[in-house]
């Protein structure tokens, strides 16, 4: 399962408070990869300036977050610069592809 979120340490508090246990408890098992979105705004100025309460987290952040929750994998992407953009969709489809063989083994 992939978890995206805005790399802001805000969201990152209501992330690991609330919605891992949450999904922890309906989906239970499965590994929950960490992907952090909009990486473009850690040097968006202008974004920062205009919501002075968002402070960008790091990657060592985000990698304690990963530990934290015990996910897999951790990766900050941008769509708006297509920043690792191609390596979440490559992760993505070997994840479901590892899923499906999973799956499979349950309907036999």
């Amino acid at each position: 399962m992939f978890v995206q979120f805005m790399i802001m340490v805000t969201v990152c508090k209501s992330l690991s408070k609330m919605w891992i246990p949450e999904l922890r408890h309906y989906a239970p098992g499965v590994p929950i990869i960490l992907v952090g979105a909009k990486l473009d705004l850690h040097d968006d100025k202008q974004f920062l300036t205009d919501h002075p309460g968002a402070v960008p987290i790091t990657t060592a952040q985000g990698e304690e977050l990963r530990k934290l929750i015990g996910a897999p994998a951790y990766i900050e992407c941008s769509s708006k610069t297509q920043q690792v953009t191609f390596q979440v969709l490559v992760l993505k489809r070997q994840i479901f592809v590892q899923l499906i063989v999973i799956w499979s083994s349950y309907f036999k």
